[in-house]
C-alpha cells in the first residue's frame, strides 16, 4: 500500500472514530453526566492552582517545565536508539577487498560507497567488458591514490553495490554486524 493510500486510510480511520464517539457521547449522555460532573471537578481546580497568584503564575512554571521534560524523553530515546547494540553504529564493512561506507538514518545502507583499503580513498569503477559480443561484464574498482585495483568483480557497479547491501542487510538481519564493529 503507497504512503498516500495509507495517510488517507488513517485519517479515514481516525474520522470515524471521531463521529463514533460524538455518537456515542449523544447516545449515553445521561450515562456520562457523572463523568462531565466529576470532569469539571477536575478541572476547576487545576485552572484555580494555574492562576494562583505567586511570584511567577504557576503556568510560567509549567511552560518551562513541559518543554524539558520532552527534551530529556527525546534524548533518552536518542541514547537507546544509538546505544551500544544498536545495529545503527554499523557503518563500515569489509567486502569484497573493498571497505564499503554508507551513512543513513535507517538501518538499512544507502549510498554505499566504495574507499581504498590502502589509502582509505574513495574508489572509481570502471566497467570492463560484456557490452557487445559474448564476453562477460565485470567491474573493477579503481585507487586513484596509490594505484591499485583493490577488487574486481564479475557484473555491473548497480549489482556490485546490490550484492554489498545485500550482504550489509544480511550481517544485519543475522546479528553478525557486532563482529564488524571496534569495541563491540
Amino acid at each position: 500500500m503507497s504512503d498516500r493510500k495509507k495517510g488517507l486510510f488513517v485519517k479515514v480511520l481516525l474520522t470515524v472514530a471521531v463521529v463514533a464517539a460524538a455518537g456515542a457521547a449523544v447516545w449515553f449522555k445521561d450515562e456520562l453526566r457523572p463523568v462531565w460532573v466529576l470532569a469539571q471537578q477536575t478541572v476547576e481546580p487545576l485552572g484555580q492552582h494555574l492562576m494562583t497568584p505567586s511570584l511567577w503564575p504557576n503556568w510560567v512554571a509549567y511552560l518551562v517545565c513541559i518543554p524539558s521534560a520532552l527534551a530529556v524523553l527525546f534524548l533518552g530515546w536518542r541514547y537507546l536508539q544509538y546505544r551500544k547494540s544498536s545495529g545503527r553504529l554499523f557503518k563500515e564493512l569489509t567486502y569484497l577487498g573493498s571497505v564499503w561506507r554508507w551513512n543513513s538514518p535507517a538501518d538499512l545502507p544507502k549510498a554505499l560507497k566504495p574507499y581504498c583499503p590502502n589509502c582509505n580513498a574513495l574508489l572509481v569503477y570502471e566497467e570492463l567488458g560484456g557490452r557487445f559480443g559474448s564476453q562477460s561484464q565485470s567491474v573493477a574498482l579503481h585507487c586513484e591514490t596509490c594505484q591499485t585495483i583493490p577488487t574486481e568483480q564479475p557484473g555491473t557497479w548497480k549489482y556490485l553495490q546490490a550484492r554489498t547491501a545485500r550482504e550489509i542487510e544480511r550481517l544485519i538481519r543475522t546479528g553478525e554486524w557486532r563482529q564488524h564493529v571496534p569495541d563491540h
